[in-house]
């Protein structure tokens, strides 16, 4: 297989990742939960039902842990099917790759009963030959064998591979087998902006400007 192009969904593809930082407090504030970057960065890590039990037993609250990891979801669902938005640009870039014979693939550690409302909504389905998600693959998206998975599944190994991702820590784990990595830059993960450099080639604010940093 020829030029390949993998995204990651949230943060990348999609302009969520405020969407998510606002879900997470209005859950969090519904038990009276101080909310930090501590705790944030745990539960990013977590299943909203291992979310749920992390906070049950760390806060000692007196409610179900389906009651409360079904708050989440039906949030989230709602959240993909009316409010979250798409990158600047990011069509046209797509369209591009498309135009240019890239085989484009999804990346994500989101669930298909959530994203799959906004590609849908954004009639993104066209664009993806593929989207691979961690639960899956059964690899976690900041481990190499995740992306030599699908690089395995497309028959890619002698490929011209891009990869984009908001995450510094897929970012690395892709860089660490040889693909081209570019990190994507908003308001949410300026704080980790230098391991995000560490890991790409440059990093992207706004897909309109693709034609300055890939051709």
């Amino acid at each position: 297989m020829g030029k390949i192009a993998i995204f990651d969904l949230d943060g990348t593809v999609f302009d969520s990742m405020t969407n998510w930082l606002e879900l997470d407090k209005k859950i969090t504030s519904m038990f009276n939960i101080p909310f930090t970057s501590e705790l944030l960065r745990k539960i990013n890590t977590l299943s909203f039902y291992d979310s749920a039990v992390y906070l049950i037993e760390e806060y000692n609250l007196d409610v179900d842990p389906h009651y409360l990891a079904n708050l989440w979801d039906n949030d989230a669902i709602n959240m993909y099917k009316t409010d979250i938005e798409l990158k600047n640009g990011i069509i046209e870039f797509l369209e591009y790759l498309k135009n240019n014979d890239y085989t484009i693939v999804g990346a994500t550690s989101s669930e298909r009963k959530f994203f799959n409302y906004a590609l849908k909504r954004f009639s993104l389905e066209p664009y993806f030959l593929n989207i691979y998600t961690a639960s899956e693959v059964g690899i976690a998206k900041n481990k190499p064998d995740f992306y030599r998975y699908i690089l395995k599944s497309l028959k890619a190994n002698d490929s011209d591979i891009i990869f984009f991702d908001d995450d510094y820590k897929a970012l690395e784990a892709a860089r660490s087998i040889g693909i081209k990595t570019y990190g994507v830059i908003d308001n949410t993960n300026l704080e980790v902006r230098r391991q995000l450099e560490n890991n790409s080639i440059c990093l992207i604010s706004n897909f309109l400007d693709w034609k300055n940093w890939l051709e």
